[in-house]
């Protein structure tokens, strides 16, 4: 009995395999941080508009987390509207600088969407495919306090018999967005 429990666990975790890595900064010192922001994310991705959706969803999930207080994208595309920035790619550490200190923010989130794979037809049983990175900067001094790659499809989730098996692209991005999130605390 107890042997079959085992190869059953054993059987499950590999099941659940992901390719996440992350980097947390020394948590013992002060860094402060209450107040963040989620920038757009870039998109290298072929899915068109890719970038917009995840940064939106990453939004929302770290909202939904409680662990920071999170400034409205409206807010932040003002400021650049104002300051007469596109963001095209990377910001430059100035403008992160005065966005911090004209919005209250305490750290940035910049991420890139790499893959991001739905099959619209349905007809090739295609599972999706997500995979990004995201990392925090500190405002004032623009060191990473955190980041965070992960990749993942819906048949990563699969227990047994396509149970447990993901098979939309929204579902799939909140799992993995929520996933990532618990690495931060």
């Amino acid at each position: 009995m107890k042997a079959r429990l085992i190869i059953i666990l054993i059987v499950f975790l590999f099941s659940c395999s992901s390719n996440m890595s992350f980097f947390l900064r020394d948590c013992e010192k002060p860094y402060n941080i209450k107040t963040v922001a989620v920038l757009p994310f870039k998109n290298i991705s072929n899915w068109r508009g890719a970038g917009k959706i995840i940064s939106s969803m990453f939004v929302q999930e770290l909202f939904n987390s409680g662990i920071y207080s999170v400034v409205d994208m409206g807010n932040i595309r003002d400021f650049f509207v104002r300051q007469r920035v596109r963001i095209k790619g990377e910001i430059d550490l100035d403008t992160i600088s005065m966005l911090g200190s004209q919005l209250g923010i305490d750290a940035v989130f910049l991420g890139i969407v790499e893959e991001y794979y739905q099959d619209i037809g349905g007809k090739g049983g295609t599972s999706p495919q997500l995979a990004f990175s995201v990392r925090m900067l500190n405002t004032k001094n623009g060191s990473i306090l955190w980041k965070c790659y992960h990749s993942r499809t819906g048949d990563d989730y699969n227990i047994i018999l396509d149970w447990g098996k993901v098979r939309t692209i929204n579902l799939l991005a909140k799992k993995v967005i929520r996933e990532m999130i618990a690495t931060m605390r």
